[in-house]
């Protein structure tokens, strides 16, 4: 099953919800690292209201952050989904406003939800191609603001030295106590005298030329940029780990929209 990522930090409170559809109907349980979640203390609940499947963790502590199963089983089969519960932070948005350019230089601004204070950034950033090819990037580290206390983290850098009248494309990742973000969505920008508009038609060949150059840009940081070792919290090389939704609340849900999370499979049978 696809595994999805949340961000959360040791002391915060969080709520998983998972809704499950079955007939005959399904025993649910919890897992953590495959492993029964243990409930007898008190510190972690598990209820049901109607299909919802919920599991609260009053105070989350170091060793609850790892992969976190619902899984249904009736009379003709078994499902499941798993949540990665990790503290790295999520990736960073970038944004736009007025007077961020001129003839040779721009100014990036970007926000990262984070619990745990970030420690520093990774910057990188070339000038735009329709090419996904990794030779051209230019790194940097950005010291991030000490007095940031987040969990919104706001940052900004100017490049200086930029080619006039040219389209650049930048992607960003943090970095707290608990390691590497994954990197933003590419993000394009302009010196002076550049034109950033897309013409209708040529949306589509640009998004398939983005997610190309992003799934490049992953890969490369995962084997020039990242030492990712095994067992660290991050999940961001994990397999499946990069097509989830985030929440920015401390309840996180399969199968509610207003957690932008993905609905758990229907793997259970129906009867006719």
């Amino acid at each position: 099953a696809e595994r999805l990522w949340i961000h959360t930090s040791p002391g915060e409170r969080t709520e998983l919800s998972c809704t499950v559809f079955s007939d005959p109907e399904s025993k649910v349980e919890w897992f953590h690292e495959d492993k029964p979640v243990d409930l007898g203390d008190g510190r972690i609940m598990a209820y049901r209201e109607g299909e919802k499947h919920k599991l609260i963790i009053k105070r989350v502590t170091s060793p609850d952050l790892g992969f976190f199963t619902c899984r249904a089983t009736n009379l003709f089969g078994r499902g499941q989904q798993s949540v990665h519960l990790s503290g790295i932070a999520n990736p960073a948005a970038f944004k736009r406003g007025p007077k961020q350019s001129s003839n040779h230089n721009y100014t990036l601004i970007w926000e990262v939800e984070s619990y745990s204070s970030i420690i520093e950034y990774k910057l990188l950033f070339k000038r735009h191609q329709g090419s996904s090819e990794l030779t051209d990037w230019t790194e940097m580290i950005v010291p991030a603001d000490p007095s940031s206390l987040g969990p919104i983290h706001s940052q900004s850098y100017t490049l200086w030295g930029l080619q006039e009248s040219t389209v650049y494309e930048a992607s960003v990742l943090s970095r707290n106590r608990f390691g590497w973000s994954r990197p933003s969505h590419i993000f394009r920008f302009a010196t002076k005298g550049a034109d950033l508009s897309v013409k209708e038609d040529d949306l589509q060949e640009l998004s398939e030329q983005d997610e190309a150059k992003e799934q490049v840009l992953r890969d490369f940081i995962e084997k020039k940029i990242v030492n990712v070792e095994e067992g660290d919290a991050s999940p961001m090389y994990k397999e499946n780990s990069w097509s989830s939704g985030f929440s920015s609340t401390h309840t996180l849900s399969w199968g509610l929209s207003t957690c932008l999370l993905a609905t758990l499979p229907y793997l259970l049978h129906r009867l006719s």
